[in-house]
């Protein structure tokens, strides 16, 4: 996936992309990692990505999940974010 992150398992996907649970290959915990499929355009990188970046950049709540990282490949955005995001969705998943 990246070489700061090893993929475990896909626990979300949708029309845009996929959330993946991933471990931090340097201290070994857990984050999310939401991949958005990179979409051509002549301005870069879409509005809405930036959009909701921006945000997780500036909130700071505990009902939030907060941003650790954003990675930009040729073929992903990827935007990592902590572990708590992955208790609270394993939880909703499957029960």
């Amino acid at each position: 996936m990246n070489l700061m992150y090893e993929a475990i398992e896909t626990i979300g996907q949708g029309a845009y992309g996929k959330v993946i649970k991933a471990r931090n290959k340097q201290d070994g915990s857990l984050v999310a990692i939401k991949q958005l499929k990179t979409q051509s355009t002549e301005e870069g990188i879409p509005q809405t990505t930036l959009r909701e970046i921006t945000f997780l950049k500036d909130l700071d709540h505990p009902n939030i999940v907060k941003l650790l990282n954003v990675v930009i490949t040729l073929r992903f955005f990827l935007i990592v974010s902590a572990s708590f995001f992955l208790r609270f969705w394993e939880a909703f998943y499957y029960f």
